[in-house]
């Protein structure tokens, strides 16, 4: 490999990982082959309930820290609860409780989702993030939505918009 294809390749790598636009054209790493395209992650129904359903557990337990494992029996199915890291994207309602925490490791910002779920709060419906940085991009482009656009959510409100609680699966 000579001097100027390293050059060459850093040059490409750089604007890679500088410029949005052309690492959603290029699409794949030309080095290994990785997607390094923007990966788009909606919220759907399984999300909405399992978060609903953590949440429940989280306030009877009188905690709000905890491992997948102490929660993975509320969820449906492995892709759920596979899933329920990405809530970490929508809105600051879910994070992680330390920066060097295993993956697996969570903590729920309490009011936020007493907020979200009263209706006074909303959250991104959709977002892209960036493969390689892990970040929100397009923010320009998010739709917010209320716990009351999402049906799963809905029929755990009363007529006043309130979470009214829910027995655990």
């Amino acid at each position: 490999m000579t001097l100027e294809s390293l050059e060459a390749i850093k040059a490409e790598q750089k604007l890679i990982f500088e410029d949005d636009t052309y690492r959603n054209r290029t699409k794949h790493c030309p080095l290994c082959k990785q997607n390094i395209e923007d990966r788009q992650i909606a919220l759907f129904k399984g999300m909405a309930r399992a978060l609903a359903d953590v949440y429940q557990y989280c306030k009877q337990k009188a905690k709000y820290e905890f491992t997948r494992s102490e929660v993975k029996h509320l969820f449906k199915n492995e892709s759920i609860s596979a899933r329920f890291g990405d809530w970490k994207l929508f809105g600051g309602l879910v994070y992680s409780p330390d920066k060097d925490a295993k993956k697996g490791n969570y903590g729920l910002h309490m009011a936020r989702i007493e907020a979200f779920l009263r209706g006074d709060e909303a959250i991104p419906s959709i977002i892209k993030v960036n493969p390689l940085t892990g970040k929100i991009t397009d923010k320009g482009r998010i739709k917010f939505v209320k716990a009351q656009d999402l049906p799963e959510l809905t029929q755990l409100l009363d007529s006043d918009g309130k979470y009214k609680g829910h027995k655990l699966l």
